[in-house]
This record gives C-alpha cells, structure tokens and sequence, in this order.
C-alpha cells in the first residue's frame, strides 16, 4: 500500500488554529473537509490538531501518513451522479490525549489556537463522579475540556483575546 505524505499533497505550513476532540469518519469528512476548503478559498489559513478521546484506537494510520487522507464525496449534482475525491491538507498532527498527556496539554498553549470542535454526543457528556481534575487526563469528555481550557487560562492569564 501507498501511503500518502506531505511531499505527495503539497501540505503547506500553517498556524495550528483548530483542536479537534475525536478522529472519526464524520469529524474528518465534513469539518476537516470545510478547514480545508477555508484555507483554500479564504484568508484563514489554519490547520487542525485531531486529539484521540479515548483509551482504545490508534493513530497509527495518519502517523504514516503524515495526517494526509483523501475524502471521496458521492452524489448528484445537476442530476448526474458525481465523485468528488479531495485531499485534506488541514490536519497538522494528531494526538493521543491519553499516552501524549503532556503533548495534547501543550495544544493549549499555541497562540494561535482559536477554535475547539467535537462530535461528543450526549452519550459522551455525563457526569461521573469518579472523575478528577487533578488525573492526568480525567477520565471523561467534560473533565478533559474543562482541564484544556483551564490550562489555557491559567497559560495566558485569563487574557480574554485568548478565548476559544
């Protein structure tokens, strides 16, 4: 299998801007893909951090490719059916927030960080007693992004041009 890498899409440098809570499929084909067409077609020119949430998976796949992908887009325009494949440049990195604990911390420092998405749904917003701010993540969706953007806080002294 060929992988795809930096050097094969023409991936251009840009400020991290977006942290984004989850790598799945729905995540990466449509607010990745949006990231993507914004920096082409406009001015933002911001790349995305995916963080993964959750003890099982692996990120070994975008790793080895350098956080490349192509998404393939299927449907009728004007009536006849079309694909539409693009090559997603947004992604800057990925990270495990769990074994990466201080790397997915550090996100919160970035400058130019301005945004913060998530597909978590209600499933993934409950509360749970056993839950720390003080593990190293807590354990739950909330007390990560709590944690995040506290560190974020306390990073830029509360400074309210630094808000997510």
């Amino acid at each position: 299998m060929r992988y795809l890498k930096k050097t094969m899409t023409g991936k251009k440098g840009r400020p991290i801007k977006v942290v984004q809570f989850g790598e799945g499929n729905f995540l990466r084909a449509f607010v990745d893909y949006m990231i993507d067409i914004a920096n082409e077609k406009t001015d933002f020119n911001g790349d995305i951090v995916l963080l993964k949430p959750i003890e099982f998976g692996s990120l070994d796949m975008f790793h080895k490719q350098e956080c490349q992908y192509t998404v393939s887009l299927r449907g009728n325009v004007e009536g006849k059916a079309t694909v539409l494949n693009r090559q997603i440049t947004s992604v800057a990195d990925a990270v495990d927030s769990i074994n990466e604990y201080e790397k997915y911390m550090g996100l919160a420092e970035i400058d130019t960080l301005r945004f913060v998405v998530s597909n978590t749904t209600e499933a993934g917003i409950v509360y749970d007693d056993s839950d720390k701010f003080e593990y190293t993540p807590p354990k739950t969706f909330p007390g990560k992004l709590t944690k995040f953007l506290y560190h974020r806080f306390e990073t830029f002294h509360g400074d309210k041009n630094k808000g997510l």
